[in-house]
């Protein structure tokens, strides 16, 4: 019968385990922003988007799929909206977003140069996105 045997270095090694998840759960609820994705802070201060898209109503998103969640789960989270699935083109982006109340698209910045020239104006930006209000001919004034 084989029966493993527990050397010093297995001993060593146990004792030096625990004290790194103990120090990750520390500064987690000291400092929660150092181990914490840093793109969600922003929504929680943000005003924008909640004041700007009507309850129930989707935002409209030019972007990708494999960035998606990564801003659609801030959104819901602190905004109470829900971003829509990425359409798969400028035109249906701003067909979809000429439908709607708030009118507002959220394009990620490498899918920028697909819009217009003069699309409309920029509400929000950020490094990877920008929340844009484009111009629709419906009446509404533009921002």
């Amino acid at each position: 019968m084989n029966v493993p045997l527990v050397t010093s270095d297995a001993i060593r090694g146990d004792r030096t385990a625990l004290p790194v998840p103990v120090a990750a759960a520390a500064v987690f609820w000291v400092r929660p922003s150092v181990l914490a994705a840093g793109g969600t802070s922003f929504f929680k201060e943000d005003t924008v988007i909640h004041g700007r898209v009507p309850e129930g109503e989707p935002l409209t998103y030019l972007g990708s799929l494999g960035d998606y969640w990564g801003l659609a789960n801030p959104i819901l989270y602190y905004t109470d909206r829900r971003l829509e699935a990425p359409r798969s083109s400028a035109a249906e982006a701003l067909a979809a977003a000429g439908g709607r109340r708030s009118g507002l698209v959220l394009v990620q910045r490498n899918r920028l140069h697909e819009l217009p020239p003069e699309t409309g104006a920029v509400v929000l930006e950020r490094p990877d996105w920008l929340l844009v209000q484009p111009h629709f001919d419906r009446g509404r004034p533009s921002d």
